[in-house]
C-alpha cells in the first residue's frame, strides 16, 4: 500500500492542472488584465480598467474560465452581451468545454464548471432576447449597432 502512495499523490495533484494546460494567450489586453488580476500588489479598480481594454470576443469569452470578482463578472457580462450575436458562436463553443486556464493564471481559475456554465447560459439568454446585462442600469451603454437587427433576424 505504501509503495503506491506516491503515485496516488502525483495523480491527485495533477488533476487540477490537466484541464488547465491551456495555450498562452496572444491578446495583450487579456494578458495585462490577467497579470493584474493575479498580482497581489495590483489595485483592483485598475485591474477592471484593463478589462475594458479587451475588445476581442474570444478573449472576453476566455475569461469565463476565471474568477474575476463579483464586479468584474458584472462588467464582463456587459461587455460580452453588448457584442450581441457576434460573440454567440464563441459562447456556444466555450459552453461545451471544461474549465481551462493557463498555468500562469491558475490562482484565478474557477473551481466549479457549474459557475462557468451558469454565466455563459445567462449571456446567451440575454443576447437572444436582445438585452445588454448592465450593472448600472441608468448608465448602460447601447448595444453594438447591428445587435438589434441581428437579434431580430436570428431570434428562434
Amino acid at each position: 500500500m505504501s509503495r503506491f502512495l506516491p503515485i496516488v499523490c502525483v495523480l491527485i495533484l495533477s488533476i487540477p492542472f490537466a484541464a488547465s494546460a491551456g495555450e498562452p494567450y496572444k491578446d495583450r489586453a487579456l494578458i495585462a488584465f490577467l497579470d493584474s488580476l493575479t498580482d497581489s500588489k495590483s489595485f483592483y479598480p485598475r485591474t477592471l480598467d484593463f478589462l475594458f481594454e479587451i475588445k476581442n470576443p474570444e478573449s472576453l469569452v476566455a475569461l469565463t474560465n476565471y474568477y474575476i470578482g463579483e464586479g468584474g463578472s458584472e462588467d464582463l457580462g456587459q461587455l460580452i452581451t453588448q457584442m450581441g450575436y457576434e460573440v454567440l458562436p464563441q459562447l456556444q463553443s466555450e459552453l461545451k468545454l471544461p474549465i481551462k486556464c493557463v498555468q500562469k493564471y491558475m490562482k484565478a481559475c474557477k473551481r466549479e464548471r457549474t459557475d462557468k456554465t451558469r454565466e455563459i447560459l445567462e449571456y446567451i439568454k440575454a443576447i437572444k432576447s436582445g438585452q445588454v446585462l448592465c450593472p448600472e442600469l441608468d448608465d448602460c451603454p447601447a448595444p453594438n449597432p447591428s445587435f438589434k437587427r441581428d437579434a431580430l433576424k436570428r431570434a428562434p
